[in-house]
């Protein structure tokens, strides 16, 4: 049995918060690199940016007005750069054709035809961060495919092998993949952990709901463990030791 932690790790290549986050989770690979094990999974907060931003933000400025909400949240971090334009020039009408390309090489590494280690870890990994990068702070369209062909060839990727992934459609079932994961461990934001097949979002969000006298530690522990068995067993109404005893006692 593995002694790794297995972690997988939502986000959406467009989020400001997850390119924000990323140099956090370099650090998680770079300070546990036998004890952590991390799988990045791609969610469509950003599927139509027309519908999230264009509509969403209509009363606010639009686009115009989430770029300046980009720049202003950006504002705190020292350690990465937002380009001034962002959001308002050549915007990226969806994170879904990248999440494609990033897909893709994950198969790669899958079948053996990339490497999946490194000291400058994954080529998925590097990909999907000079992805991020290359929008935030170069804002360059990475939804147009000249731009991502252009970048893959920077990284030297084997281009003829991601169209195939591309072409016959694995790219987009293993995307597809990640949005059962979504689903299933129900992902609302970005970025997100997920350890024990469950989000911490479930578990916060319901905690933050009970009335402060019933905030004590034996509550929150018996909330976060019935979350759990309810995400597993959907209608469960207990958890606990499952030992011979106490099983032959559940009646009681």
């Amino acid at each position: 049995m593995s002694s790794k932690l297995h972690v997988e790790y939502f986000s959406d290549l467009l989020c400001i918060w997850a390119y924000g986050a990323q140099i956090r989770l370099e650090q998680l690979r770079r300070d546990f690199p036998d004890e952590v094990s991390i799988t990045p999974r791609y969610i469509p907060l950003f599927a139509s940016t027309d519908e999230r931003i264009g509509a969403g933000w209509l009363d606010r400025g639009g686009f115009a007005g989430f770029g300046a909400h980009i720049r202003d949240v950006a504002s705190e971090w020292e350690h990465v750069e937002v380009h001034p334009d962002i959001w308002s020039e050549d915007a990226p009408a969806s994170s879904t054709s990248p999440h494609l390309l990033v897909k893709a090489v994950q198969l790669l590494e899958h079948d053996g035809t990339l490497p999946i280690g490194g000291h400058y870890g994954s080529p998925s990994a590097r990909l999907a961060w000079t992805l991020r990068k290359a929008f935030f702070a170069e804002n360059r369209n990475i939804a147009r495919r000249n731009v991502q062909l252009s970048i893959a060839e920077s990284m030297d990727l084997p281009v003829v092998a991601i169209d195939e992934m591309l072409d016959c459609g694995r790219s987009h079932a293993a995307l597809h993949d990640d949005m059962e994961a979504q689903q299933r461990y129900q992902v609302t934001g970005s970025p997100t952990l997920v350890h024990w097949e469950m989000s911490l979002e479930v578990f916060y969000s319901r905690a933050k709901a009970l009335p402060p006298a019933q905030r004590s530690l034996a509550n929150l522990i018996h909330l976060f463990y019935l979350c759990h068995a309810q995400l597993v067993k959907p209608g469960a109404t207990r958890w606990g030791d499952k030992t011979p005893g106490n099983i032959l006692n559940l009646g009681r």
